[in-house]
């Protein structure tokens, strides 16, 4: 990456959290190497001054007066928020979109509610998927930054190359590294971002290890564990990093905690304080209710270490009318207008991610001290905790009292736990100890298959299983599996006209639906060999396909604007097919 990208240039680093969202900068020379000290975390958000802003967006209109921007901290309270959407991206099971399709329709009479709203428009937020939300939230903040920068910089944007460094979690999967890219790609749009040069991806254990290890360059030559991400200080100036035991992660952050309290009310009051139930996986809308609560638990939540009980005043009165009721069953909790959380409560909202978090801190320890590729195995002296959720007390506490005193290790906060990530990610751009590796590149093109028993153009469907502008990882590209069978009969097979395959890739902007709608001059179309297909019986034969779209870097002896192609495979019982290059 860095003989790639000598000379000026903006390296940008985005971490989209569940809760929280945080962007930074540096502009570089190409000759000096960026210091920690030369990021710049942006702050000015609408509504506050801080490292992160919540990763909250309302579609309701402002009914305030006060010209709310509607996202992040500067919303109105009496509107719906879309809430932790980032949970949204990974694909869910069947069972999953069954329960949510069941709670949301809970106790509704659905007949009823159709015929007193014909006419009405649909909400905005119930038109959106998950892709379409993250995107108009990351546009607000492009468009924020890139109306800043440009009234306010000394450097050009529009004339210097900016590269973009994206965090993920661990484990995240292709479906929801392709959302978030396509979000991505959609939200800082050209039009605004002409020098947008490279995207590249970072898993945020890797990022905050890196910011935290620059922050600690006096640190022994001894293996550190930090955030699930193991390294060895193998040199330090210039500082020069080694992974050790992988990379881990789980669900056991600051979000567990939240949905826990927000169960643990929602159990005591008659009001609903999301639309969808809050214990489902997933994101939650919250109403004002919601909104209010969780806003008054945050400084609990950051502040609980372990000792002190705390209260929650209920608001008297509802926005629109109405007052919180309490359910008549509930004897403890709730008192007078005053939610009372014990040590207890807030021990049990805490439990799973303290006991998440120790459980992985003890799982990398034991891959360093007993690595399973029989390499030598490695001491860990030190765990830095970093990360929002490290600035909790109770947590620090936790992990020190139930593992690292145990066994002599020794537990530290990084110093800037809040937006170390992000500062991490622009680290990792400038090859400051540890290299970005994995780069996306938007497929130029949709990928399809057609497949029919009976030859008509008009009938011939085709199913789009790759899209324009999915993301090409660098180290992977894309691999794409049609849901379903083809089965030919041998019926089919002895009227060979009647049983086709054909596979389609198109760089029209809408791709059609039909194959008689291509034109077949101008774009890739490839007829399969029928009878190529092995039998699974006498009487049939069965086709599973596999799509695999890959980027392709030419020798450096080719001009540089001819050294990227792109082909897709088309794989079957382990075979190539068609290779279009």
């Amino acid at each position: 990456m860095a003989n790639a990208n000598q000379g000026p240039r903006i390296i940008l680093g985005l971490d989209y959290g569940t809760t929280y969202t945080a962007l930074a900068y540096v502009n570089t020379n190409g000759i000096t190497p960026a210091s920690p000290r030369d990021i710049i975390v942006y702050k000015s958000w609408p509504g506050g001054e801080t490292q992160k802003v919540p990763s909250t967006i309302s579609y309701a209109e402002c009914s305030c007066g006060k010209r709310c921007k509607q996202w992040g901290h500067n919303i109105d309270d009496n509107s719906l928020r879309m809430q932790w959407t980032k949970l949204e991206l990974e694909p869910r099971s069947i069972r999953s979109e069954l329960e949510v399709l069941r709670d949301l329709t809970k106790g509704l009479d659905l007949p009823t509610t159709l015929h007193n709203n014909q006419g009405a428009f649909v909400p905005r937020h119930l038109a959106k998927d998950a892709e379409d939300v993250v995107r108009d939230y990351l546009y607000k903040i492009a468009r924020l930054w890139y109306l800043d920068i440009k009234a306010t910089s000394t450097f050009a944007l529009d004339r210097i190359p900016v590269d973009m460094v994206v965090t993920h979690p661990v484990g995240w999967s292709y479906e929801a590294m392709n959302k978030t890219f396509r979000a991505i790609t959609g939200a800082f749009q050209k039009g605004m971002f002409k020098t947008l040069r490279d995207i590249y991806f970072s898993t945020e254990p890797e990022a905050c290890a890196l910011n935290t290890i620059q922050e600690l360059l006096a640190a022994d030559h001894h293996c550190l564990v930090e955030d699930l991400a193991s390294y060895k200080v193998e040199q330090l100036h210039p500082l020069k990093l080694k992974a050790c035991g992988g990379i881990s992660g789980t669900k056991c952050g600051a979000t567990q905690v939240d949905r826990a309290f927000l169960k643990w009310v929602q159990q005591r009051l008659q009001n609903r304080i999301s639309e969808r139930d809050v214990t489902l996986p997933g994101p939650l809308v919250l109403n004002p209710l919601g909104i209010l609560l969780l806003r008054r638990f945050e400084d609990i939540k950051r502040q609980f270490d372990g000792r002190k009980t705390t209260d929650i005043n209920l608001p008297r009165n509802l926005p629109g009318g109405g007052t919180v009721k309490v359910k008549e069953q509930v004897q403890t909790g709730i008192q007078d207008g005053t939610i009372l959380l014990t040590v207890d409560d807030l021990k049990d909202f805490f439990e799973p991610s303290v006991e998440g978090t120790v459980k992985l801190i003890k799982q990398q320890v034991i891959k360093i001290q007993h690595p399973a590729d029989g390499s030598m195995p490695d001491q860990v002296t030190n765990i830095f905790l970093a990360g929002g959720f490290a600035e909790s007390p109770y947590l620090f506490d936790e992990v020190e009292r139930r593992y690292a005193s145990k066994v002599d290790i020794k537990v530290f906060r990084a110093e800037d736990c809040w937006s170390g990530v992000v500062k991490g990610a622009v680290l990792r751009a400038g090859d400051l100890g540890m290299r970005v590796d994995v780069k996306g590149t938007r497929c130029p093109r949709h990928y399809g298959i057609c497949i029919s028993r009976k030859r008509d153009d008009q009938l011939d469907r085709i199913t789009w299983v790759v899209r324009q502008g999915d993301l090409i990882t660098s180290d992977s590209g894309i691999k794409a599996t049609l849901v379903g069978q083809c089965r030919i009969s041998s019926l089919d097979l002895f009227h060979s006209r009647l049983a086709r395959v054909v596979f389609v890739a198109t760089d029209m902007a809408n791709p059609p639906a039909t194959l008689s709608r291509i034109d077949q001059k101008n774009n890739e179309v490839h007829y399969m060999n029928v009878d190529d297909i092995p039998p699974v019986s006498p009487q049939q034969r069965s086709l599973d396909v596999e799509i695999r779209v890959l980027q392709d870097v030419k020798p450096s002896g080719v001009k540089p604007e001819r050294r990227k192609s792109y082909g897709f495979a088309l794989i079957f019982a382990m075979t190539t097919l068609i290779q279009d290059a």
